[in-house]
């Protein structure tokens, strides 16, 4: 019978790209390079309350890292006690939605979260969780801070189940290709797992202690539209079962051109200016496009047409909306020219997306003013 010994373990792993936790893909577009990662486990660690010691609070040290796009993932394992708070140097997470899987009163399993988390002035940094109630069974908590994560959808879809037995398994959680599942345990009266390469593996107590609890955590590759999960454990009671797969930030190249009907207009003349905005990325959408072209004060605003997204003449903003891998998107402004000022209109373009060819993410077009009715330039006349 194996046992965890003490009253805390703790296990801090930093940037784990040897364990395949990076997934890189290449695909050449016009001379374009896209970069796919999968989400990385950068920083883990555990600790535990061991079972005999009545306590409703268990904190771990956690320092996040400083890889970009980071998420902190933590899960707790209780018997029966539910979660009043879970905090990261005094901010609080998130509950996972639907993230709480309770077996009866005899395994409770919990996940939280943090977007972007930022490392504390002087490591390390902690995570504290604090129960409704004090319990003698044991507490369990294991965090992971992951980085490439988008920051705006960081979560999949959340999977849970219970029972009891062995093995300890989960199927049809939702996944995608370069996502990366995250899944823990919490199991009554179970020696640790057999599993090997988990996050952490813990059993709070000695076997047959009535009600004592163990858990563990692990990461595994999204290989699909859905996967599953499984722990093999000596013995396993009642147990619950949660995972969720973190969805990776988008990697897009994103551009923009723009073009006028009439590059050489009289003063008072109507011109139009036409702006594309496209997506040059072969398999990643880029969401919540938006690009900036407000006129400058050489022209006078007339009207527009676009059948993507809206467009405020005033601000300027074309919230374009989600360009699909590869498409495009055009709006087309027409405005008057005014005798003098600046005639220089730039476009730009961002998402919410890592556009890692940034060149061309902005546009100009200009005039030069002929005298009314004329063909050459008003200027040196």
């Amino acid at each position: 019978m194996k046992k965890v010994l003490g009253t805390y373990s703790e296990k801090t792993i930093y940037n784990r790209l040897a364990k395949a936790f990076l997934v890189l893909s290449f695909l050449t577009f016009a001379g374009f390079q896209e970069l796919i990662a999968q989400p990385t486990a950068d920083v883990i660690s555990s600790g535990f309350v061991a079972a005999g010691t009545t306590l409703n609070t268990l904190t771990v040290q956690h320092t996040p890292g400083v890889n970009a796009n980071r998420l902190m993932m933590v899960a707790i394992s209780t018997q029966q006690q539910d979660i009043t708070s879970v905090q990261y140097e005094g901010v609080d997470l998130e509950p996972v939605p639907n993230g709480a899987i309770i077996n009866s009163t005899r395994a409770r399993i919990y996940f939280y979260y943090l977007v972007n988390p930022v490392n504390p002035v002087t490591p390390p940094g902690n995570v504290t969780v604090t129960l409704d109630a004090s319990t003698n069974r044991g507490i369990i908590m294991g965090v992971i801070t992951f980085s490439g994560v988008d920051q705006n959808n960081p979560l999949n879809t959340f999977s849970g189940t219970t029972g009891s037995g062995t093995p300890i398994t989960l199927n049809n959680i939702a996944t995608a290709i370069n996502q990366t599942v995250f899944s823990a345990y919490t199991v009554r009266d179970s020696d640790p797992s057999s599993n090997a390469g988990l996050a952490w593996n813990i059993y709070t107590g000695t076997l047959d202690q009535n009600d004592n609890i163990a858990g563990a955590g692990s990461t595994k590759t999204g290989d699909g539209v859905t996967t599953s999960v499984s722990y093999t454990v000596p013995t396993a009671r009642e147990w619950s079962l949660g995972a969720v797969s973190i969805v990776p930030v988008v990697y897009a190249d994103l551009g923009v051109s723009k073009t006028v009907d009439i590059d050489a207009p009289y003063a008072g003349e109507t011109i139009t200016f036409t702006i594309t905005a496209i997506n040059n990325s072969l398999t990643s959408n880029a969401p919540n496009v938006l690009v900036n072209d407000i006129l400058p004060d050489g022209y006078i605003y007339g009207s527009h047409s676009t059948a993507s997204g809206t467009y405020n003449g005033g601000s300027g903003e074309w919230a374009v909306g989600t360009l699909t891998a590869g498409s495009s998107a055009i709006l087309t402004i027409e405005a008057t020219v005014l005798g003098s000022g600046n005639y220089v209109n730039t476009a730009t373009i961002s998402g919410d997306v890592i556009d890692n060819t940034p060149g061309n993410n902005a546009s100009s077009a200009y005039v030069t003013i002929c005298q009314a009715g004329g063909t050459q330039p008003l200027f040196g006349n």
